[in-house]
């Protein structure tokens, strides 16, 4: 059953300055609800990291966001800076080179240094100084985030939109961008051996298909090929598993703590038709009839662009997920701590304090079952409430850069077109039709409830819905543009992809037929009986 919208979304203002602004819900990259420390982290990646990379790149503007009522909000506010783009322009190349050589060994060390804190057997004190040192590992998260990945949307942008003025196709030429070694690329083939390794065994996949989870875990321990394959999946978890469904959503499982995800993505491979594989333009082909000038015009654009790409999906991996992955372990084993301690009902109870909460609780033991119960009262309150877009006062964003526009627009999708009793329009992602049933999903959780050859309807995707991409005939979201995480995975597995629709999750019901035109930017909802 699809969430109902409130009747109202009352919201009081802690800072008056706040009314006066122009807030967007970010249903982008969280469109449900999240906790109330989970929202403090997110703030200082993509919030206070944002800011930090606006003001070195000379933007006119920072971003605040807040927590209503559950859900993200941001604003913009304007800001003293460079009108047209023009220093994030100059930096691509540079940055693109600083990402290579400096930022991501930063990345990694840190992550490295993480990783090898011994959490269960530190004593509540050091915990506690490893809490102040994750904040300051997160804010720093989100410096790198922004100022290696600025540039380059500026880069993907304009290529996009020149390469439409010119071949009439951006969105078909942003096909170009996938290379064989991307980071998404790389998940989809070590998934697709996981489920060649059951294949190959027939007991193996007998297993993976019963389910669930810890049941299939248990199972493969007791036959020599089952305990090939666990390892098998044991070594794909430690590369791929330190992700959840959505980026820093530390109050969710990864798949290394919970492999549901992963097993059930499996068992959906192994019903598929094997050997699909993507279908890409190739840049001949779209700079045919064109002069030699336009064609080496184009031509140094896809290389910058492709540059640009690559640094893209690198900083994912690293910052938005496995950086994240290991602040959540941190926060979990707290948690843990303070349950043993009487102070919360639960571990994950950990994510529902402040970040000043947390520090002093960490120091009293203070009781805070009665706070958190409240907090999680008012998740459940909102949960099945579809939150207001827009918040504040709209012309509070007004003056802001071009560029900068249209960059976010092709990010987080404009704003789409009301949809006809036939007809649901947004934008152009990854080329091609498909036919199918419509299933919506709303987190990776419900994995279990897509079929093969059906069409995925879902709020937004994340590079960690891949497996779901390898099997789905094609993709729908209700937000995103051309180059959300959402049209990239698309393009990369060669499936048609419609998203920005506003509604799809909404209007379309699971089983009906639709077709998914990736080219005109449709969903078109087929007649009874229609194949």
């Amino acid at each position: 059953m699809s969430p109902s919208m409130s009747p109202e979304f009352a919201v009081e203002w802690e800072d008056p300055a706040d009314r006066a602004l122009f807030w967007v819900r970010d249903d982008s990259h969280h469109p449900a609800p999240v906790t109330t420390l989970t929202h403090e982290f997110l703030s200082l990646v993509y919030g206070e990291g944002l800011n930090v990379a606006a003001a070195h790149y000379g933007l006119p503007f920072r971003v605040r966001r807040r927590c209503l009522h559950t859900y993200c909000y941001s604003a913009v506010v304007p800001a003293a800076g460079d009108d047209d783009g023009a220093a994030l322009r100059r930096a691509a190349t540079a940055t693109a080179q600083e990402w290579a050589g400096n930022w991501l060994p930063e990345v990694q060390g840190r992550i490295a240094w993480w990783c090898g804190r011994d959490l269960v057997g530190a004593p509540l004190s050091e915990l506690r100084q490893l809490l102040a040192a994750a904040v300051t590992f997160a804010r720093r998260m989100g410096e790198i985030h922004f100022l290696a990945t600025g540039p380059g949307l500026l880069v993907l942008s304009e290529f996009e939109e020149r390469w439409g003025e010119l071949c009439g196709s951006g969105a078909a030429a942003c096909g170009l961008l996938t290379m064989p070694d991307s980071k998404n690329a790389q998940l989809r083939r070590a998934l697709e051996d996981l489920a060649d390794l059951a294949r190959s065994e027939p007991q193996v996949a007998r297993v993976v298909a019963a389910g669930p989870a810890d049941r299939v875990c248990a199972e493969l321990e007791a036959f020599p090929a089952g305990r090939v394959f666990r390892a098998g999946l044991e070594c794909f978890l430690a590369r791929w598993g330190r992700r959840g469904d959505q980026n820093w959503s530390l109050d969710r499982p990864s798949w290394q703590e919970d492999p549901t995800f992963v097993l059930e993505s499996l068992h959906r491979l192994l019903e598929a038709p094997q050997g699909r594989e993507a279908t890409l333009p190739e840049a001949e082909r779209l700079l045919e009839g064109l002069g030699t000038n336009r064609r080496e015009e184009l031509a140094g654009l896809l290389r910058a662009a492709r540059v640009a790409q690559q640094v893209k999906e690198d900083h994912a991996f690293w910052i938005d997920f496995a950086a994240g992955h290991e602040v959540r372990c941190l926060l979990r084993e707290l948690g843990a701590r303070l349950r043993q301690a009487g102070a919360l009902p639960t571990a994950d109870d950990v994510f529902r304090l402040t970040l000043a909460e947390l520090d002093e609780t960490v120091g009293t033991l203070q009781d805070r079952r009665e706070l958190v119960a409240a907090r999680r009262l008012e998740e459940e309150a909102f949960r099945e409430v579809v939150p207001p877009k827009f918040l504040g006062t709209p012309s509070a964003s007004a003056g802001l850069p071009h560029p900068i526009l249209r960059v976010m627009s092709k990010v987080f999708g404009a704003r789409p077109q009301p949809p006809t009793a036939a007809v649901l329009s947004g934008t152009a992602a990854a080329p091609g039709k498909a036919r199918g049933a419509a299933r919506v999903l709303r987190s990776t959780a419900q994995v279990e409830r897509l079929r093969p050859g059906e069409v995925l309807v879902a709020p937004t995707t994340t590079p960690s819905w891949i497996p779901l991409f390898a099997t789905a005939a094609a993709v729908v979201t209700d937000v995103g543009g051309v180059l959300s995480h959402t049209a990239v995975v698309a393009r990369e597995l060669g499936i048609p992809a419609v998203v920005g629709t506003g509604c799809a999750t909404q209007m379309l019901a699971d089983g009906q037929r639709v077709e998914v035109d990736g080219d005109a930017g449709e969903v078109r909802l087929l007649p009874d009986g229609a194949p």
